[in-house]
């Protein structure tokens, strides 16, 4: 069988053959990268693939330099992102759908400063086209927002974007400046500022919240004058970190000026010594410098030179400027002794009283009584100055008695009323003016009673009457007081104290928060001029601030001992540690039995003292006493609010008696009353600067 083919039916079969199907591969926008079995094309592209066929399409996102991206959305033929397609007998067309999205860019000026908030916030920057974005400028602490630039405008920190294309912005930060003044008092001093040295005044524009160094020179000044830096106003250090404020600032370095004690030997052989001693002779402006002649062999101090006088031994310099002392030595004398007072009267029941010793250095003396009822305590013996403590016993007799007993070769008499005697004093103001006066003392005394009066130093005087019986009156002179300073004396009847406190021509203030017209005001500089203080603080006392118990330890001890003294290392109170700034003080007053603690174990240094443990303090320290020791004192109550049954009875009873307090009203003591610093410098002065 033949089969016959006509040349029509074999051109129709070959171009079955050849009309392969026509694969248009395209993204919408066109122009982006699709990957076609593994090779990268840019869209559209077509491509002639056999019925049948299997290939693999794939769309790429984009981003262009300008800021543009294309994201994948999806395949026309819902195909993912990257998929297999069988090819069909007819032409195919595979779309993929991009969705476009603009880059937003921000930055600030200057660099790193402030921020820029997009409301909506977008993690990588990119926003839909037409999308809405709040612009908001948030500036740092010390800088103000200025203005916008780029794609936003205006000087209001908030803006409102179109995202119409790829948007750039910025944000300018302007910084703001606050005056910082740098100043000394006294001015025109020298601080340095960041490194550099200025002369005070000086003021900076500095931005706010920025950090600088301000330092005070310390000392400085010229060789006789200099200042020495004591506190800056903020309470730094003399060279510290400040940061800038956002408000006008002040600074301001307080220095405290500081004379030149100049201090040479005119003549002879001897050396002198100086309390406190300054290593380069600088003392602060004020400051009173105790200078001791050191005579050597066979020299006495003759007289002083330059700035000072006379032969006072010690000598005490104040330094209100710059001095100049010189001593002279000549040759020495014999020895010559004198007591600080002649004679005394000790009240019924009788006291322990401090006689002071006055003998060239090298003098060496004895202290001695064949009197039974009084008794050296201490200061058997001694050279040069020193103090003999004695011991007179209660009068059990109906009749007065008196004694004269030898002292450093000098005789010392002691006048005792009868047992039952009661004295008690009245007169002008225990302080006085520093002119010249005549003084009226009224004595109330039970009738017979018979007493003697004393006067101390040499500048109180008795120019009548000095001894009597029962109630009446004595008179007293004070000598203008030509010092420099307060000074003390007292009149002593029957064993009675009257202390007094006589003004100076020309007060100097020690502090700054005790004008002269205050009340205690030569109570208080005689504290400062004697070392038994330094204030509370800078150049203040804080005379209304409650006393510690602390304070009145340093109070104390200065006062027996100066700051020259030794204590034990060993804490004696479980509060009270060798880091605490009143370790040694408390230590002291301790180891001499003034205090035995507020508890067994602790001192309670940061208490206020009360008026009874005040008077248990002062009357130990100053009859020299332990917290176990007895001593003599009146046995009837002298003030209503202190009976025989009050723990502080007998240390209330010897205040009264030595003059150290008259109470807080005319019948009552107010022992559980709160001492200020101010009312204690009465004390004070009253029972330790009182001949």
């Amino acid at each position: 069988m033949h089969v016959k083919f006509s040349f029509l039916t074999l051109l129709s079969g070959l171009a079955s053959a050849w009309a392969q199907p026509q694969v248009t591969v395209a993204t919408n926008p066109p122009g982006i990268q699709i990957i076609v079995d593994g090779i990268s094309y840019l869209s559209p592209r077509v491509f002639s693939w056999e019925a049948n066929s299997t290939h693999t399409i794939g769309a790429v996102s984009s981003l262009t330099a300008s800021g543009v991206r294309q994201t994948f959305q999806s395949w026309s033929d819902g195909g993912p992102q990257t998929h297999a397609v069988t090819i069909g007998s007819g032409n195919a067309t595979y779309t993929a759908a991009f969705a476009q999205f603009y880059l937003l860019t921000a930055s600030t000026s200057p660099a790193g400063v402030g921020a820029i908030i997009a409301t909506p916030d977008s993690p990588d920057g990119f926003y839909a086209p037409g999308s809405v974005v709040q612009l908001e400028a948030l500036a740092p602490a010390g800088y103000a927002f200025q203005s916008w630039s780029g794609d936003a405008s205006g000087t209001n920190r908030n803006f409102t974007l179109t995202m119409t294309a790829p948007r750039g912005v910025a944000a300018a930060f302007t910084p703001l400046l606050s005056p910082v003044t740098i100043q000394t008092s006294p001015p025109g001093l020298t601080i340095a500022v960041d490194g550099f040295n200025y002369t005070a005044p000086k003021t900076f524009d500095w931005v706010a919240e920025s950090s600088h160094t301000i330092a005070a020179m310390t000392p400085q000044g010229g060789a006789a004058t200099r200042y020495a830096f004591t506190a800056w106003s903020d309470g730094g250090a003399a060279s510290h970190p400040v940061v800038a404020s956002s408000t006008a600032t002040t600074y301001t370095a307080v220095f405290r000026a500081q004379h030149k004690l100049a201090v040479s030997v005119s003549a002879g052989t001897g050396t002198v010594a100086a309390s406190p001693d300054a290593a380069d002779g600088y003392y602060d402006a004020g400051a009173v410098v105790r200078l001791t002649p050191l005579p050597g062999a066979g020299f006495q101090l003759a007289a002083w030179g330059g700035d000072v006088s006379g032969n006072a031994s010690p000598l005490e310099v104040y330094l209100t400027a710059p001095r100049n002392v010189s001593a002279a030595f000549g040759p020495a004398s014999p020895c010559a002794y004198s007591l600080g007072s002649p004679a005394t009267s000790v009240s019924p029941s009788g006291d322990i009283r401090a006689v002071n010793v006055i003998a060239g250095t090298g003098c060496a003396w004895q202290a001695a009584s064949n009197i039974p009822w009084i008794n050296v305590v201490s200061g058997v013996s001694g050279a040069g100055n020193g103090v003999v403590r004695l011991r007179i016993e209660p009068n059990p007799n109906g009749a007065p008695r008196a004694a004269t007993i030898t002292l450093a070769s000098v005789p010392y008499t002691i006048n005792q009323p009868a047992a039952g005697c009661q004295v008690g004093l009245s007169g002008p103001d225990q302080t006085s003016a520093a002119a010249a006066a005549l003084n009226q003392l009224n004595i109330t005394a039970n009738s017979g009673c018979q007493w003697t009066a004393s006067v101390s130093p040499s500048w109180v005087t008795l120019p009548g009457v000095s001894a009597g019986s029962g109630s009446g009156s004595i008179a007293f002179s004070t000598a203008t007081n030509q010092d420099a300073s307060p000074r003390t004396g007292s009149v002593v009847v029957g064993g009675q104290w009257f202390p007094l406190i006589q003004k100076n021509l020309a007060p100097v203030e020690q502090f700054t928060d005790v004008p002269a017209g205050y009340l205690f005001f030569d109570a208080i500089s005689l504290l400062k001029l004697n070392r038994i203080t330094p204030g509370c603080g800078g150049t203040m006392y804080c005379p209304e601030a409650p006393m510690t118990r602390a304070e009145m330890a340093a109070f104390l001890v200065r006062a027996l001992y100066g700051e020259n003294f030794s204590f034990a290392s060993q804490p004696s109170f479980a509060d009270v540690g060798p880091d605490h700034p009143y370790f040694a003080y408390i230590q002291k007053l301790s180891e001499i039995g003034v205090t035995n603690g507020c508890t067994a174990e602790t001192y309670c240094p940061d208490a206020a003292v009360t008026r009874g443990q005040m008077a248990a303090f002062v009357v130990r320290a100053r009859l020299g006493i332990t917290f176990a020791d007895t001593f003599p004192y009146p046995s009837a109550a002298l003030f209503d609010d202190v009976p025989v049954s009050n723990i502080f009875f007998p240390y209330v009873q010897k205040m009264k008696e030595l003059g150290i307090t008259s109470g807080c009203t005319a019948a009552q003591y107010c022992p559980n009353g709160i001492n200020t610093r101010g009312q204690m410098a009465v004390f004070l002065t009253r029972a330790f600067l009182t001949p």
